[in-house]
């Protein structure tokens, strides 16, 4: 099981985004595999490379219509569980992030 770092009730991603999710690290871009859970103060994603706790990161959400960006800073990290159902794969990491500001995200979902 991974770490309750929650800070406020969090809701279970039913659907995964429209849009594409990206996590921007510096000039580096990874794509977003699935999203766990999501609050306005927080999300938890899982990610295909580990990224360390204490990274600022930039969260975009983008489709034809938006581009929407969030900053946040990795609170948390863990390699994705081989038993956790969920988890796209073995290679998979699971990441908590704190969002700099509340989020709109959640309306994407």
């Amino acid at each position: 099981m991974y770490p309750d770092h929650r800070k406020e009730a969090r809701t279970s991603a039913p659907k995964q985004p429209k849009g594409k999710l990206q996590l921007i690290v510096g000039e580096q871009r990874h794509d977003v595999v699935a999203v766990n859970d999501i609050s306005r103060t927080g999300i938890r994603l899982e990610v295909r490379t580990p990224v360390d706790i204490g990274t600022h990161i930039l969260l975009r959400y983008f489709d034809d219509k938006i581009d929407l960006r969030l900053n946040g800073i990795v609170v948390w990290n863990s390699a994705a569980s081989p038993d956790d159902e969920n988890a796209a794969g073995v290679n998979s990491h699971i990441i908590g992030i704190e969002l700099a500001s509340p989020s709109l995200l959640e309306t994407y979902l």
